[in-house]
């Protein structure tokens, strides 16, 4: 029996006790866990569904100690996954290519196509070092000065918000409120990845609809379907982009117009593995995989940096008094939070 087989016909034999549970999870205060009942033995139950719920997404910490505590490896039936929660047993699977490391082919169901995520060991290291030293160093210091001028344009922008009757920005009396998934951090990453790619600015608004529905399609919902569709599509413009680069290289330039390097997608364009050129499948998939996760690992990150200073007023003066501590900010928040 495969295992998906096997996750059907646990599914299906699974009854209400299995999942005991009201449907709608109550809000909790910060540091608190919804009641979800106990076994004989006393230990806490956890319904996977609250994984998807927006208590988890506020605060999941109560629930990762839950799981530390009582479930070190947690069969999550209902998204067909196991929950490795331990750092001792994380680390060992970590570092076990042969029993850990492989991923099946198609696991990532479709919406992120084949990338590099599909590979193992050795060859998962080469492809990964391939993308990522065009993302890393010298090319991305190069790029430096234009994400900083796409911050400073974005944030310019709230100043014109709440007279353009924006849902996510008020103005109340002397305060402006703004919300700062929406006006920045959700939309940011991805007008930088577009950017450090070389791709048109006119194109970052159908970048960050592809990006949304995609990673919606991941969780295996409805929505799965406009995930597939909506990373064929990228694939589809960013093909033809590739053949233009193979055609005619573009070079990035300074601010006098002067030509410094060629563009990465130029670059991947003239790499050749084991003698071979990356073909255009490659390259696509793999830029999609970029903007998936490039996007989503910045957002959370900007995001949990704001939610713990606004919780910790006395770290966010520090931070406001001294502009050098924005950098140590940001590394402890990805200390605390990733």
């Amino acid at each position: 029996m495969t295992s998906v087989e096997s996750f059907i016909e646990d599914l299906a034999s699974s009854t209400d006790a299995d999942f005991a549970s009201v449907k709608e999870f109550p809000l909790m205060p910060e540091g608190e866990a919804v009641d979800m009942g106990h076994a004989q033995d006393g230990t806490p139950l956890l319904d996977p569904r609250i994984l998807d719920s927006p208590e988890f997404f506020r605060n999941p910490y109560p629930y990762y100690r839950i799981l530390r505590d009582h479930y070190p490896v947690f069969h999550d039936k209902l998204h067909n996954c196991y929950w490795v929660t331990r750092y001792d047993d994380i680390t060992e699977c970590y570092f076990d290519d042969e029993g850990f490391n492989t991923i099946p082919k198609g696991s990532s169901s479709g919406v992120l196509g084949n990338t590099q995520l599909e590979l193992s060991g050795v060859e998962h290291r080469r492809r990964r070092n391939l993308y990522g030293q065009h993302l890393v160093g010298q090319s991305l210091q190069a790029r430096i000065p234009a994400i900083e001028k796409l911050a400073n344009e974005m944030i310019d922008a709230w100043e014109t918000a709440a007279n353009d009757d924006s849902e996510f920005c008020s103005d109340n009396g002397n305060t402006r409120q703004l919300e700062l998934s929406s006006m920045f951090a959700n939309e940011f990453p991805i007008r930088v990845v577009c950017e450090v790619l070389g791709f048109p600015k006119e194109a970052q608004s159908q970048f960050y609809y592809w990006y949304n529905s995609m990673m919606s399609g991941l969780g295996g919902s409805a929505t799965h379907k406009q995930g597939v569709e909506a990373r064929q599509d990228l694939e589809d413009y960013v093909a033809g982009i590739v053949e233009q680069r193979r055609k005619d290289p573009t070079y990035l330039r300074d601010q006098d117009g002067n030509p410094t390097s060629k563009d990465i997608i130029t670059k991947l364009c003239e790499t050749k593995v084991d003698g071979d050129f990356l073909s255009t499948e490659e390259i696509t998939s793999n830029i999609a995989l970029i903007v998936g996760a490039g996007g989503e690992t910045t957002r959370g990150a900007i995001m949990n940096m704001w939610a713990l200073l606004l919780r910790h007023p006395d770290q966010f003066d520090a931070v406001i008094g001294d502009g050098e501590n924005w950098d140590k900010a940001f590394h402890e928040t990805l200390r605390h939070s990733s």
